[in-house]
């Protein structure tokens, strides 16, 4: 928000003078460059009167806002390096802000990696790779426990556990066929035998079979 310009040319140095700036032209009106010299870093500066005004401005001079950022820049980079550190990463290259990826290796596993530092700053985590070693662990199923949930759904496993989604070769303990179901959906309450199954097809029935000529696929 620019507020309206000076009545008085008193008032119109005063703020020049807040900003450290001594005019080297005669004022141009409130929305032209005007040529002033930066009495904090030397260079010469062509900001507006009505930046000078505008709330919420750090600096009018471009030198000493480049001058600024980068020192702030710096400060973060410091800041995060700490940070990645507390929590087992040791960064590799510059600082690239806080919602890009940077490069590291995770001291814990060794491995490179690319965490976001948002994510390191308040979740502490950002190895991928032990990230999946760490969800493969929480999916694993104790074998005993895998044939207690078989046996629940009356089925006897006959060889060892595979994994959760591959079929299980079992022997149904109601009508003694061989299925393969997997754990999945045992535990998830789908029935595991088809011939004991009260849907689809009766396996054990009589069945009618129906084919179908097409005169440009039959010799």
């Amino acid at each position: 928000m620019v507020r309206r310009s000076p009545r008085t040319r008193e008032q119109m140095m005063a703020v020049v003078a807040a900003w450290d700036l001594e005019p080297l032209a005669p004022y141009p009106g409130p929305h032209a460059r005007w040529r002033c010299l930066c009495r904090r870093c030397g260079n010469v500066a062509t900001p507006t009167y009505a930046s000078m005004i505008t709330r919420g401005k750090k600096n009018v001079c471009r030198e000493c806002d480049r001058a600024h950022r980068r020192a702030t820049f710096l400060a973060d980079h410091d800041e995060m390096v700490e940070v990645f550190l507390a929590h087992g990463f040791e960064p590799i290259g510059p600082y690239p802000g806080n919602d890009a990826p940077w490069p590291s290796v995770h001291l814990a596993c060794g491995r490179p990696c690319a965490p976001y530092p948002s994510n390191v700053k308040s979740r502490g985590g950002g190895c991928e790779s032990c990230a999946r070693e760490t969800r493969g662990r929480n999916r694993q199923v104790d074998p005993k426990v895998a044939a207690a949930i078989m046996r629940a759904g009356n089925l006897e496993p006959l060889v060892p556990y595979p994994t959760s989604g591959k079929p299980w070769l079992c022997h149904c303990l109601v009508c003694g066929a061989h299925v393969r179901p997997t754990y999945d959906n045992i535990k998830a309450g789908v029935g595991g035998c088809r011939p004991c199954g009260r849907y689809g097809l009766d396996w054990d029935g009589p069945a009618m079979v129906y084919v179908l000529v097409h005169p440009t696929h039959w010799p």
